[in-house]
């Protein structure tokens, strides 16, 4: 008896481990990301069947363009995604599921066609919607979501998605909204119990659970959230965090993570970072990893391992010294192009993070926070492990990738 309580045990243990490929899109997915695309449908298996979910999509009743070109509902995305997937040659079938349609996530319809699927990806979205369609109101899942679960745990099925279908996938807590700035300022809210429209907010029971390794955020270099995913996984003790740009995918299969598309991903490690223990609150020695396109991680070992064709930088700097210093190294919302409909200053924690990095003599560098009201700074610093690589037959800057840089976030007086 006792022999065979410890291969149940085991078996819990190396059941979830043995489960299926993730492809986890920060947003932003373009019709012409072939390897994105492509890996999804190579992961799906030799005759691959694509489940497509758009219920974070608002439904066709709340949509004044539906039915016309200009669409944007659920079965218009639905229908987006499928043609997308023929192009690539891969057949697909949508899931008629949305806040309209709740009652389809246990029809045996719906199940029949998720029997078939060889693979499910998650549009974008609102990620609150999802939940709302696939969890019912006592917590508990739906047929639909657990019969996806499953097809994930024991067949291997893919699971991909982008912007709302990737934050969805978290386990623990999944983030729900915020800004940078809020989440310094004012740390971590329950959903419901934010004060203002940009608090940091999240839900305490997590997304659908495909992601373990930590909490992770979408849309990420594009609208400057590595603060308040920094602010999150602090608040709710998770070691590490995940961030995803747009039109880039984070690759995961047995604990071992890779990068495709046109941005990349940040990976902070926060298990020896030290707060202080006085307020306002600030943290120190966070450890900040950038993977792009071709980089892998380990998450066992902590492992970074540069993509093929990948120096090292150090040797190879464009500057001796370099401007390394931001009023705005959030891409503030409250910093706001009307006029071009778009955030002033994108992506600026990857600027000043990559020319810090590609300059011989620059061993620090600064960066603030928009609002200058309790004002927070972020300070970077390069550490004897710290290293960067960069593509030699591009020499972009937009393609430095690095890891062990480390930062540290205080108020500003």
């Amino acid at each position: 008896m006792k022999q065979y309580l410890i291969i149940l045990f085991l078996l819990f243990i190396i059941v979830p481990l043995c489960a299926g490929p993730l492809v986890l899109v920060g947003g932003g997915l373009k019709d012409d990301n072939s390897n994105v695309y492509n890996l999804i449908i190579k992961s799906a298996g030799k005759n691959p069947v694509i489940g497509i979910i758009t219920a974070a999509s608002r439904p066709e009743s709340m949509d004044s363009n539906a039915g016309t070109d200009n669409a944007n509902n659920s079965k218009a995305n639905g229908e987006y995604y499928r043609k997308n997937f023929k192009k690539y040659g891969a057949r697909s079938i949508w899931l008629p599921i949305d806040i309209d349609n709740i009652s389809e996530n246990s029809t045996p319809q719906t199940l029949s066609i998720i029997n078939k699927c060889t693979g499910f990806f998650f549009g974008g979205g609102n990620q609150s919607r999802l939940l709302k369609c696939f969890r019912h109101k006592n917590g508990q899942n739906s047929k639909a979501l657990e019969a996806i679960l499953e097809k994930h745990r024991t067949d291997n099925a893919v699971i991909a998605g982008t912007s709302a279908g990737t934050a969805i996938s978290g386990k623990r807590v999944m983030i729900s909204g915020g800004e940078s700035y809020n989440a310094l300022v004012k740390g971590a809210f329950l959903d419901g119990q934010e004060e203002e429209r940009y608090d940091l907010t999240y839900n305490s029971s997590g997304g659908f659970g495909f992601f373990d390794p930590g909490v992770i955020d979408t849309h990420f270099s594009a609208r400057g959230r590595q603060g308040r995913i920094i602010r999150l996984a602090w608040d709710t003790q998770h070691k590490f965090a995940f961030g995803v740009d747009e039109n880039t995918a984070l690759y995961v299969n047995q604990g071992k993570m890779k990068v495709l598309g046109e941005n990349g991903v940040f990976i902070f490690d926060l298990s020896k970072a030290i707060p202080s223990d006085k307020k306002p609150w600030c943290l120190y020695n966070v450890n900040v990893n950038y993977l792009t396109s071709g980089d892998r991680f380990i998450m066992s070992s902590g492992k970074f391992i540069p993509g093929k064709g990948k120096i090292p930088i150090t040797g190879n700097e464009q500057y001796d010294y370099y401007k390394t210093y931001s009023n705005n190294i959030f891409t503030s919302v409250n910093n706001y192009d009307e006029q071009n409909h778009c955030r002033r200053d994108p992506r600026e924690f990857v600027k000043v993070t990559r020319a810090f990095l590609n300059s011989r003599y620059t061993y620090s560098a600064v960066g603030l926070t928009y609002e200058k009201k309790n004002r927070f700074g972020i300070r970077m610093r390069k550490e004897n492990g710290t290293k960067a690589f960069f593509n030699k037959s591009t020499s972009k800057i937009r393609d430095i990738s690095y890891h062990d840089l480390f930062i540290d976030i205080i108020p500003v007086k």
